[in-house]
Order: structure tokens, then C-alpha cells, then sequence
């Protein structure tokens, strides 16, 4: 068989309900033929979508459709077209990409997954500057990846069903009750305290687990979340504490003169959080942990990344926006406890004002999601143009801290 030059003939499968965006390479002939996706008989891909789903295979290309609807599962592929031989993606040359962010822009997608090594390539080539969506790796169903079982392919496959079902199952009440047991411990109280009208005192410790931010002495840390205030101080200085602020309501609890900043703190909405259009003629980089050591090298980004690799909260990904070889904007996520992974972003003076910011925000803070982590966001009481970025990225208020303080002892 000669190589030829391939137009993809298919349109994309997906509907405004679609959470998971499954790519391959390029149809195969018999797939063009047939008018669908994974036609070829010996292709695994729908006896495993069956097992998985522990449902019948679907059959023909109408059931196929309808199953993949109905379980908010999007096809297409990461080509529009290439010179191929046969079905063979090593042999691929001259590789157009589909414009894959159309189907990103029109649809709630929380994860993007490709079939096989050659798409993933591609994707990250051609697709992952467009559509800043880092995509995971899937083995191949293709008849030429018959050393795969069936049974370790489903196994493989059924890493898309959190997202098809909702998200890893991040809804918002489980959000806040993660967040509430974080900063239970990092104030050394119970997350109960927090449900309480009331003000609660409790001694200060380092309790294992503690978001590792630094702490002068004496301590004195002021937490109101939900219903609750939770003050936690250095055991010699609660009694004072306590005669000076029992009795407080709120308003008066955080209006005390040696309070000089407060934190405020947000948490996402999964029902309002979604990706938001980037300003035109940017190019968008994700950056790991390992790739930190290159991005530090480009200072003027201290409200997105630590610029510190040996730093308690590490900085372990990044979403960089290029306007040709300038870098304008960045949102950084750092590992502050191991469910909570703190977001923070920067924009050129001369990119603001474009809804950058918020863009970059809430695609990093739906990459950490997709990762079972919860992303969550702090500003100043005075910084109001960080917080319409925190909402309109999808967040919502959460609590508030103390953050500077002057105490005598």
C-alpha cells in the first residue's frame, strides 16, 4: 500500500454535555469507509467502552453515537490531515492539526485523553499550545496493539469514568469539607469548630500536615469560616486573647488594631468553573515541577511562582502565556498540603484588562481537579481586582485570615 495524502472526513462526536474529550490519530480506511470511529473489527475501543461501562457493545455507528452521548464522552482526532500508509501512524508525514479547541470552547471538558503514543505526540506538538489542556495517554485499541489484552485495556480505560461521572467526584461540598480539615489542622482544632456560631480558642501546635507557612511568635492565627471563628494562639497568650475578644461578634472580632492585613480566601465552584477564551495571537506553555528551574529564569512573576526549588511549598505547574517570545502572563499552582494546591497569577501591566488573568486561572485551576487536587485562591481585603479574577474564574468566597499582625507580648 502507497502513502496518501488524507483529508479526516469525519465530523467530531460531542454534544454541550460532553466531559471527556477521547482522541486518536487519523481514521483508519475502514473507519473512513464506514463513516465512524473504530470500525475495524478487531479494533478493541467499543468492546472495552462496553466493559467498562458494563454495558453491551454497541454496534452500529447510531448505537455508537447515542453510547457515547450518553455518557458525556466526546470522539474525535488530533489530524485534520497527513500523508499516511495503510493505518500505520508511523508512517505519518505532514500532519495538519484539527482545531480541537472548538469542541474545548463548546463543551464542559474536563479531560482530555488520547489512544496511543503517535496521537500523543501529536497532540502535544500541534494541539496543547491551542487549547493549553494537557492531555493523558491511553494504549491503543488498534489490532496492532494485540499484545494488550482486552482485560488490561479496560483496566487503562476506566481512568475516564470519574470524569465522565463528574470530575473525580470534586463537587462543592466535598471541597469545602478537604478545606475545612485543612485548616482544622493547620489551627490545631476540629473541623466541628468551624460550624459554630461562635468563637472558639485553642492552643497553637505543629500539628503533622500543617500548610508549612512560616509563623512568628507569638502565634496568633484568626480563621472565620463558615459559621465559625477559630482563634489559635501560643497557650500563654490565649488568656488574654480570651478577655479581650470573647463575647465579639465578627465585625468587631476583625476590626481589632493589631490586625493590619487580612487574607482572603476562595475555594472553586465546579458548577460555575469552566474554561474561559484566552485574547488572541497567544501561544500557551504548560510548565511541571521539573520545568520550574528553566521558567525562574524570567523574574517579574513573584505572585505566581515561589522562584524557590527547594521552597516547603513547592511550585508544580505552571500555565505560561507567550505573546511571541515575551512572556505576559502566568498561573502558577503550589503544593501547600497534599490536597491543597494554592493558585496564584501574574499579567503584564499591558495585558490586563483582556481577561487573561481569569482565563489562565481557571484553565490551571481545572488542569488541578482533573489531578483529585483542589485548587484554591488568596488576596489581600484590599486587592479587589484579584478577586473579580477569583470569581470570575469560577470561585467563590470561602474564609478569611489573619495575614499580618502585631502582637506585645
Amino acid at each position: 500500500m502507497k502513502p496518501e495524502y488524507v483529508c479526516h472526513p469525519l465530523a467530531p462526536v460531542y454534544d454541550s454535555r460532553s466531559k471527556v474529550l477521547l482522541l486518536g490519530t487519523m481514521p483508519s480506511p475502514r473507519s473512513r469507509t464506514e463513516g465512524f470511529y473504530y470500525a475495524h473489527p478487531r479494533n478493541r475501543f467499543w468492546p472495552v467502552m462496553g466493559r467498562i461501562w458494563e454495558e453491551p457493545a454497541p454496534e452500529t455507528t447510531e448505537e455508537r453515537r447515542r453510547f457515547c452521548l450518553k455518557h458525556h464522552i466526546a470522539l474525535w482526532d488530533v489530524l485534520s490531515s497527513c500523508i499516511i500508509q495503510g493505518a500505520g501512524d508511523s508512517s505519518i508525514r505532514e500532519p495538519r492539526p484539527n482545531p480541537v479547541e472548538k469542541i474545548l470552547r463548546e463543551a464542559p471538558v474536563q479531560a482530555v485523553f488520547v489512544t496511543g503514543r503517535k496521537a500523543y505526540e501529536l497532540y502535544n506538538r500541534c494541539c496543547l499550545p491551542r487549547t493549553g489542556m494537557e492531555a493523558f495517554l491511553l494504549p491503543s485499541t488498534s489490532p496492532a496493539n494485540c499484545a494488550v489484552s482486552v482485560e488490561k485495556l479496560s483496566e487503562a480505560y476506566q481512568v475516564i469514568l470519574p470524569y465522565c461521572i463528574g470530575g473525580k467526584n470534586m463537587n462543592r461540598q466535598k471541597i469545602w469539607e478537604e478545606a475545612k480539615k485543612q485548616l482544622a489542622v493547620d489551627l490545631a482544632c476540629s473541623p466541628a469548630d468551624f460550624d459554630q456560631a461562635s468563637t472558639v480558642f485553642v492552643p497553637a501546635a505543629d500539628l503533622p500536615g500543617r500548610r508549612p507557612f512560616p509563623r512568628k511568635k507569638p502565634i496568633f492565627d484568626m480563621v472565620s469560616f463558615g459559621q465559625g471563628t477559630v482563634i489559635s494562639g501560643d497557650a500563654e497568650l490565649l488568656p488574654q486573647l480570651q478577655r479581650q475578644l470573647s463575647g465579639l461578634g465578627r465585625d468587631s472580632l476583625w476590626s481589632q488594631p493589631f490586625l493590619r492585613s487580612l487574607g482572603h480566601y476562595f475555594l472553586p465552584d465546579p458548577d460555575r468553573m469552566d474554561r474561559l477564551p484566552l485574547p488572541d495571537g497567544l501561544r500557551l506553555e504548560w510548565k511541571r515541577a521539573e520545568d520550574m528551574k528553566g521558567l525562574y529564569q524570567v523574574p517579574g512573576f513573584t505572585n505566581a511562582l515561589g522562584y524557590d526549588l527547594c521552597a516547603p511549598r513547592p511550585d508544580v505547574l505552571a500555565l505560561c502565556a507567550w505573546d511571541g517570545a515575551r512572556l505576559v502572563g502566568v498561573a502558577g499552582a503550589s503544593e501547600d498540603c497534599k490536597m491543597l494546591w494554592q493558585i496564584g497569577i501574574d499579567v503584564l501591566l499591558d495585558w490586563r484588562g483582556r481577561g487573561l488573568g481569569s482565563a489562565l486561572v481557571s484553565a490551571l485551576s481545572l488542569a488541578v481537579l482533573e489531578k483529585g487536587k483542589i485548587p484554591y485562591y488568596g488576596t489581600s481585603s484590599s486587592n479587589l481586582a484579584s478577586q473579580r479574577t477569583a470569581w470570575r474564574a469560577g470561585y467563590c468566597p470561602a474564609w478569611v485570615c489573619s495575614y499580618g499582625v502585631e502582637l506585645s507580648q
